[in-house]
């Protein structure tokens, strides 16, 4: 999840390049890669390389995802850029160029468009019958990215309001209630978009949790 991270934090992801032992004047020492210390060496260097090539890989998949999952105004005042070659292919400049088109939204005749499609994206994003649960999660967390670039994070306040204890709570507890919010609401709706041979019994399950949970919270 690399990728994933890497477009939240808005900073590419950067892997150690494995090194060798150095001398006195910070030369790199030769290894013979017959030795147990030369093949570990080895060993990290191929594996370096594979995690690079991978996820080089995933960001033309980001890409390709959270571009085809913009409305089409945002798509054509993308297109218009006078960045566009740049942020085609690269998907950091790709998510800050749509937080920038995003907030100009604000002052434009329909501020709303933007975040009525990224709400019904996010309620609508189903596993695809042959798509992998990790496939679907990286669309997922996308299609929520985007809807908090767009919307900000949902506060949900008459769900933190009823939450035992609220009205004593400091405004850093209420703040914290309400990032628990929006990862139960998001885990929910994350569910209801796994595959249905799947799905049925985890969103069974989440709702038996609850009840338990609230009769629990009624007792003490």
């Amino acid at each position: 999840m690399d990728i994933v991270n890497a477009i939240e934090d808005e900073k590419d992801h950067v892997y150690p390049m494995p090194e060798s032992k150095k001398d006195g004047q910070g030369n790199p020492i030769p290894v013979d890669t017959n030795t147990i210390e030369g093949l570990i060496i080895k060993s990290q260097v191929t594996q370096y390389m594979q995690d690079v090539k991978q996820y080089d890989i995933e960001k033309v998949n980001a890409h390709a995802l959270f571009y085809g999952q913009c409305h089409k105004s945002v798509k054509d005042k993308l297109e218009q850029r006078t960045d566009w070659e740049d942020i085609k292919k690269d998907i950091l400049k790709l998510v800050k160029a749509i937080k920038e088109i995003t907030h100009n939204y604000q002052e434009t005749k329909y501020p709303f468009e933007p975040i009525y499609y990224a709400w019904k994206k996010i309620l609508n994003i189903k596993q695809e019958e042959k798509e992998s649960l990790v496939d679907y999660t990286k669309r997922f967390r996308i299609a929520r990215d985007i809807l908090e670039t767009q919307y900000g994070q949902p506060t949900y306040p008459k769900y933190v309001w009823n939450v035992p204890g609220y009205a004593g709570m400091t405004q850093d507890q209420r703040v914290s209630e309400i990032d628990k919010a929006n990862e139960r609401f998001m885990a929910y709706a994350y569910v209801q978009g796994v595959h249905n041979t799947k799905g049925g019994l985890l969103v069974e399950q989440m709702s038996n949790d609850y009840a338990i949970r609230r009769n629990n919270e009624a007792y003490t």
